[in-house]
């Protein structure tokens, strides 16, 4: 029985009429030839969490590797996405990191604070990140509980990707869970009574549909604008659904309510949450306990899904391809050594040490009092060294490695 079923939806949309419980044990395995087949497209890449630091890795979780290493179980990353041109962002501790695709930092940026139902700001720690497709714009979330009586209150608004920018200039809105619809208009939860909302730039929020029961949020439209998914849950059981949308999204105001026959739903599965979808605009991934998931076919509620990042969470897709890895930087990792005896009118001998990179070119210099006296593998002891201490130092280079350092252990030569 496939994981993926046919989602029985009332009239009005409400989702806890799903009735299918698929077992997850019907999933194809990693590896196997049909997951592959179906497995969703290898296209573009996704950004995600591993370890509380960001990785990425195409569309297949082919090539994924590692781009932040000082992730940690009390300041880890969160929320990464990715704008279409490769352009990564994740929340970390207080701040919006930016950076590319190896993993070097472009901007670091501390959101401003955001204004609530209640009319109290809140501020601190980003909870939700969402960089627009075309790079410009990052939409923040804050959530912060305000007290008995009072509970949590969110609030999202938009700063410049490059630096920051008042919250003001775009608007903002009480909802979370921010998704972009292009690169002017968001989707956002509100809970009940208002599940899925549109927000402009510098626009008031449109309340679009929300369900007669339980929740339903954590929203993302595809590209074309054809599919939406989201999550539900209701009475302790946690749905993913997606939808055929009946008009136009991605601009004007919003279109009819999704049509129950246009529906297809996985459920109930530990952890799942955080749908996403290809550039494709027919493959979609998502987050469950054991980690990422994809899987193809649009509204084809038959085909199976595919855990293709094992311990992955927080998935973003971005037709962004996957770029070439960071070079090794050349580094030690055996320093340069001199041998022989240390006295006037015998040979010294130096060895270059070891390093990370095959075949650098080194350098060998001899130095005394840190001044260059002599290059190359050998040295001569001269009068002028006596009482005096010698050392190497190496320099190691690669086109596109760089260049390293490193110095010998000093040896003193005999009066």
């Amino acid at each position: 029985m496939s994981r993926t079923s046919r989602a029985l939806l009332a009239s009005a949309v409400a989702l806890a009429a799903l009735t299918a419980s698929p077992t997850p044990s019907s999933a194809t395995a990693p590896g196997s030839d049909a997951g592959a087949a179906r497995r969703g497209t290898a296209a573009g890449t996704i950004v995600f969490i591993r370890s509380h630091d960001v990785w990425i890795a195409r569309g297949d979780g082919s090539g994924a590797r590692r781009l932040t290493q000082d992730g940690t179980a009390a300041f880890p990353y969160g929320s990464p996405t990715q704008s279409d041109a490769g352009t990564v962002v994740a929340t970390y501790n207080q701040d919006l990191v930016r950076m590319t695709q190896q993993g070097r930092v472009l901007n670091r940026i501390d959101p401003g604070s955001l204004p609530t139902s209640m009319g109290v700001r809140i501020d601190g720690m980003p909870v939700d990140a969402a960089i627009s497709p075309d790079g410009r714009r990052i939409a923040y979330t804050f959530t912060k509980h305000l007290g008995p009586g009072t509970g949590f209150r969110s609030a999202t608004g938009y700063t410049a990707a490059d630096r920051l920018t008042s919250p003001a200039q775009h608007g903002s809105t009480f909802f979370w869970d921010p998704s972009w619809v292009g690169s002017s208009r968001t989707l956002q939860t509100g809970g009940a009574g208002s599940h899925v909302n549109l927000h402009d730039l510098g626009g008031r929020q449109q309340h679009w549909f929300s369900t007669e029961t339980g929740d339903f949020g954590n929203t993302e439209l595809s590209r074309d604008g054809r599919l939406l998914a989201g999550v539900f849950e209701d009475g302790g059981e946690t749905y993913l659904a997606w939808f055929r949308v009946v008009g136009d999204a991605t601009s004007g105001p919003p279109p009819a309510r999704p049509r129950d026959e246009d529906a297809c739903q996985i459920g109930s599965v530990p952890g799942i949450t955080n749908p996403t979808w290809g550039p494709d605009d027919a493959s979609l991934a998502w987050q469950e306990d054991d980690g990422i998931w994809t899987r193809s076919g649009g509204l084809d509620c038959t085909v199976p899904s595919t855990l293709v990042l094992p311990g992955g969470s927080e998935p973003h897709w971005s037709p962004a391809p996957l770029s070439a890895p960071a070079p090794v930087a050349v580094r030690n990792t055996r320093r340069p050594t001199i041998t022989g005896k240390a006295v006037v009118g015998r040979m010294l001998r130096a060895a270059p040490g070891a390093w990370n990179v095959p075949g650098p070119q080194v350098l060998l210099q001899w130095l005394r009092g840190g001044k260059v006296v002599g290059r190359g593998r050998t040295h001569r002891v001269v009068r002028a060294d006596r009482g005096r201490s010698l050392v190497v130092r190496a320099t190691a280079r690669k086109a596109g490695h760089g260049s390293a350092t490193a110095t010998s252990r000093p040896v003193r030569v005999r009066r």
